[in-house]
């Protein structure tokens, strides 16, 4: 079997089912699966356009600095504020509080960003 029909019987078995099972309830089979052949092909030629909308957005300005707040999320977070051994446990206290407020101001940005985004792509809280 080619996978042409793996897909065509994949596809068919389960409408056959509907169908069945429609026919046994006395329902109609096309208020099922059959009649949102219109609704999935509006959503599949609007696909294309709403994806290349996400690829310009993300080439923005805002998108670089999300890259950028990112990178240095991850190398500040990788850090060791213990790598200098001199000044005793005060300053490692210091340098770790100054660490931790630097993280939190980068999150924050970040959380920021990304929020800002996703209210304009009409995600709202989601994601």
């Amino acid at each position: 079997m080619t996978p042409t029909q793996a897909r065509h019987v994949r596809r068919a078995v389960p409408q056959a089912a509907v169908t069945a099972s429609a026919a046994r309830a006395g329902g109609d089979p096309d208020l099922f699966f059959c009649a949102d052949d219109e609704g999935l092909a509006a959503v599949r030629a609007a696909h294309p356009e709403r994806l290349a909308a996400a690829v310009d957005a993300d080439r923005d300005t805002e998108g670089r600095q999300l890259d950028t707040f990112t990178t240095q999320l991850q190398d500040e977070a990788s850090t060791n504020p213990d790598s200098s051994r001199k000044g005793g446990p005060r300053a490692l206290a210091l340098r770790t509080a100054a660490e931790n407020d630097r993280l939190r101001t980068l999150a924050a940005q970040i959380h920021q960003i990304r929020a800002a985004r996703r209210a304009r792509a009409g995600w709202g809280v989601a994601a």
